[in-house]
């Protein structure tokens, strides 16, 4: 029994370094995660049922999935094809493209569960009712983009240092 847990704890560690790694490398990786932060966030000032929310979670999921499948797909490419091949290009190119639907269509269902005026104006009131909230939206903005863009030098730093050890 002992060994089972370990190698159930094991196989969560691996999955949450899988997920480390494509947030510390992949760039796409984190403008997903800026996106569905600002979406859960907005979403609060709508009115959406429980099937709503539940659609907005699967669809984000979905999105940060395809992401991580294709990073997947591009590494294993790298690593047996170093040199240029136009096959890899084409399935580099699909994966690339399987993202770029699941984010579209990411994109719609947002627009269409977060369409309803009223919400836009209770979020738009929120923020210019209360100086503080204002302040954390920009900053937010700020943090957001350092996150994207200068990620990967700050979180690199504090956390995931690659060992040559195989699972």
């Amino acid at each position: 029994m002992g060994d089972e847990l370990r190698k159930l704890a094991n196989s969560f560690r691996y999955a949450l370094r899988g997920i480390w790694y494509c947030i510390l490398n992949e760039r796409n990786m984190r403008i997903h995660l800026v996106a569905a932060g600002y979406v859960f966030f907005i979403s609060r000032f709508f009115s959406l049922t429980k099937g709503e929310n539940t659609l907005l979670i699967l669809t984000v999921c979905a999105v940060l999935m395809c992401e991580m499948i294709n990073t997947s797909i591009e590494t294993v490419i790298n690593l047996l094809s170093p040199a240029y091949h136009i096959l890899a290009r084409i399935a580099k190119d699909i994966a690339a493209g399987a993202v770029f639907v699941s984010a579209a269509a990411s994109v719609a269902v947002a627009v269409i569960l977060l369409g309803d005026p009223l919400g836009w104006i209770n979020f738009w009131n929120m923020i210019r009712s209360n100086s503080w909230g204002l302040l954390f939206f920009l900053l937010s903005v700020l943090l957001a983009v350092c996150f994207v863009f200068a990620g990967p030098k700050m979180l690199r730093k504090l956390t995931y240092q690659p060992k040559g050890k195989r699972r």
